[in-house]
């Protein structure tokens, strides 16, 4: 359901994710504007922008691939499961 106009994500995600990661994502939010990836400098644009590209991924995966499981779980560098 998509969320009325003004809504930032930014409350949303603060309730959900660590200081650490909200703080990361501050800095990427920083990074990303300055390259001019972004229109503001928001968590809730750096947000859209890695949701972006995740669905541009996901829809390029061919499904006849060996590789493609919708249900298999994102893992983290170390191998275990992705904290989202």
């Amino acid at each position: 359901m998509p969320r009325k106009s003004g809504e930032k994500l930014e409350k949303v995600v603060s309730t959900k994710i660590s200081l650490e990661d909200f703080m990361v994502l501050e800095r990427c939010a920083k990074i990303s504007y300055n390259k001019n990836l972004l229109k503001q400098p928001t968590i809730s644009h750096m947000l859209r922008l890695i949701l972006k590209i995740w669905a541009e991924n996901m829809r390029n995966e061919e499904p006849s691939s060996p590789y493609y499981d919708p249900s298999v779980v994102p893992q983290n560098n170390l191998g275990g499961p992705m904290d989202l």
